[in-house]
């Protein structure tokens, strides 16, 4: 059977497309470790990626964020998809930013930089 057009064919498509998006994109273990950054996510953040992987998500999270952000890893741990998850980042240089995360049980995530969206205090869990 044949592949359609619009997926992907190689390994080298799924990295430029990962390298080359406009949204901050990342990957985060259940032990909340970064193990993937693309540029968008250093810049929103400013961290230089040694320094991301260097770090746990939890320690870029706003103090008041930690606590639900753990019990969002504890979803996905769990198997659950996780959707809307909103967040402040302490960028490095110590600016908040809000982003909204969304996470796959397979450890993928995608975030996008709320700055200048309002804050909606709920994540949203599929099984």
């Amino acid at each position: 059977m044949a592949r359609p057009p619009h997926v992907p064919q190689t390994e080298i498509e799924l990295e430029d497309f990962f390298n080359l998006s406009i949204d901050p994109l990342s990957i985060i273990g259940f032990d909340g470790e970064f193990k993937r950054v693309n540029a968008s996510f250093v810049r929103l953040l400013g961290y230089p990626k040694p320094e991301l992987f260097s770090r746990s998500v939890l320690d870029v999270l706003h103090p008041d964020d930690v606590e639900p952000a753990r019990e969002a890893l504890a979803e996905l741990a769990e198997g659950h998809d996780l959707v809307g998850f909103e967040a402040r980042v302490i960028c490095a240089d110590g600016s908040v930013t809000w982003t909204a995360r969304g996470g796959s049980a397979s450890g993928s995530a995608v975030g996008v930089d709320r700055a200048r969206r309002p804050f909606r205090s709920r994540a949203t869990s599929r099984s």
